[in-house]
């Protein structure tokens, strides 16, 4: 995408596509060599409204001559303070621009105002649950995306998508780094985490942002965008207890002149009843031992998530007279305890559903169409 300006200078939006999924792009003045202008620098950095949509153009419809521009303005913006993106941001690419005197218009060559990235189709772990659906670190390597993270340039990333996680343990789409500044995740597609585990398991994340610092970190939700937290699981059913046949015995019954009758056994023949050749004989009767065992609770149902799109049933228990497992809980929502059985131990409790955004206590903000329930299922607020 090039977009020329009134001078004749290019301002270049550049973009690669990694995957059928994920897609970057940068924008900035794209001077490698040849005449810099303060048209350009002040239409590249300071007048441009940044794109709404991955696809989209930036907008250049504010910027005309009148509008002036200083080098002090065009210094590189460390400051992770401020409440609005610096005209020229921190970033690998700016390395060369400086922070506070000794500006000079050559250290603009190949400098960008913004990152992108846009995401499309379907991202997930089905095939490796280790990773998530999408990382946020790593989706775009090799490119400076990543050590530009913690870095104030603007950065923008748009999610049109599915990205789904298979399991609880791992989140559907996850940035997990040290730093983290002025980045913006804009959802107008799934981001569905996996519910939990039979049992209890603790349903997913649907965005994990677990940052040590960060700042200016927002979710941008669009209408009809979908960021749910994985159902938790149900409990297991509490134990109980089963008859089984555990062998035979035979009880005597006394003795009989030639042989044992019926279906009596014989212990022992010898000798003679006096009446004969027949045999004196000593007989039992046979019969079943029962014994008492233990039997295992039934298992919970799982929790509502990607791969699981509703919530399953407890099963009762294999044999006997343990608990019922609980019913798994839809998306964001616990599971259901299990049911007691006649002895223990007694059934578990249900699983803690997941987050839609998460970690608890983390640092971000949420912004848009925020409809609980609908497009944001679960705990969002840090």
């Amino acid at each position: 995408m090039t977009i020329s300006s009134k001078d004749g200078q290019e301002l270049s939006g550049r973009i690669s596509i990694l995957n059928m999924a994920v897609s970057y792009a940068t924008t900035g003045p794209s001077i490698a060599t040849g005449e810099i202008k303060w048209s350009t620098l002040r239409r590249s950095f300071k007048t441009i409204i940044l794109r709404e949509n991955f696809s989209d153009s930036d907008n250049f419809a504010l910027d005309n001559n009148t509008i002036t521009i200083s080098a002090s303005e065009l210094l590189r913006d460390t400051d992770t303070t401020k409440s609005e993106d610096p005209i020229v941001g921190d970033a690998t690419e700016n390395a060369a621009v400086a922070t506070s005197s000794d500006w000079a218009a050559s250290q603009m060559r190949n400098t960008i105002k913004a990152w992108f990235v846009g995401q499309t189709g379907t991202d997930d772990n089905t095939s490796d649950g280790s990773v998530p659906g999408l990382d946020v670190v790593s989706m775009v390597d090799p490119t400076p995306w990543s050590s530009n993270l913690g870095k104030t340039i603007p950065k923008r990333l748009f999610i049109t998508g599915v990205v789904g996680s298979s399991v609880p343990d791992v989140a559907a789409l996850r940035c997990q780094t040290s730093t983290l500044r002025n980045l913006t995740i804009d959802v107008a597609g799934n981001v569905e985490a996996g519910g939990g585990n039979p049992n209890g398991g603790t349903g997913g994340s649907a965005i994990d942002l677990n940052t040590t610092t960060s700042t200016r970190v927002v979710v941008n939700v669009r209408a009809g965008a979908y960021i749910s937290a994985g159902g938790g699981a149900g409990g297991q059913g509490g134990y109980g207890t089963y008859r089984y046949k555990s062998g035979t015995q035979c009880t005597h019954v006394g003795g009989f002149c030639g042989g044992c009758p019926g279906a009596y056994k014989t212990e022992w023949c010898r000798g003679d009843c006096g009446r004969g050749p027949n045999s004196f004989c000593s007989c039992c009767q046979e019969s079943d031992v029962y014994s008492t065992a233990t039997a295992v609770g039934g298992d919970g149902g799982v929790g509502a998530g990607y791969v699981n799109q509703t919530a399953g049933s407890g099963s009762g228990p294999s044999q006997g007279s343990g608990g019922t497992g609980g019913n798994g809980g839809e998306r964001g929502v616990a599971g259901s305890p299990g049911s007691d059985g006649n002895s223990t131990p007694g059934p578990t409790a249900g699983g803690d559903p997941g987050r839609a955004i998460g970690p608890a206590g983390g640092s971000w903000s949420v912004t848009g169409s925020l409809i609980p329930g609908t497009t944001l299922v679960g705990l969002y607020i840090p």
